[in-house]
């Protein structure tokens, strides 16, 4: 994590059905508590150390709450990966705040902000990656300039 100046939780099928079944299947919950408690330390992590921090969405709604991210994708198309990779393999980052793709979270109760990297359809609705909550999107995504 020292040397890194990103980090990135990907979110796919798996991850989301290995969540659903914890809570049905007291033996898979601690398991389930096991991997939550190590994401939430890895992003703390890279919270404490400036590291931008991504929660990429493969074609799933996350159903787990992130404590922190500045990055969020909900699609998992492999060419934006690539893209993005590159770009911090030149020493570009993603801080949050990027001007025409900072996002927050529109509950008082949360308020978390992030860069949205996805577009979103007219009326179109995404999970927040902290409290789990729709985000509607009336207009889509990204906003119109």
């Amino acid at each position: 994590m020292d040397a890194s100046t990103a980090m990135f939780l990907l979110v796919g099928k798996e991850l989301v059905k290995a969540q659903e079944a914890s809570e049905k299947d007291p033996k898979l919950r601690e398991d389930w508590k096991h991997t939550q408690n190590w994401i939430a330390y890895e992003i703390g992590l890279a919270c404490e150390r400036g590291i931008d921090v991504w929660v990429w969405c493969d074609g799933v709604d996350i159903n787990f709450p992130v404590p922190y991210l500045n990055n969020y994708a909900i699609h998992g198309q492999e060419k934006w990966i690539r893209g993005i990779l590159e770009e911090y393999s030149k020493g570009n980052t993603y801080p949050l705040g990027i001007k025409g793709i900072e996002d927050y979270c529109p509950y008082k109760e949360c308020g978390t902000r992030f860069n949205m990297h996805s577009k979103i359809p007219v009326n179109g609705k995404v999970a927040c990656p902290t409290c789990l909550k729709k985000m509607v999107y009336p207009k889509g995504w990204p906003p119109e300039k």
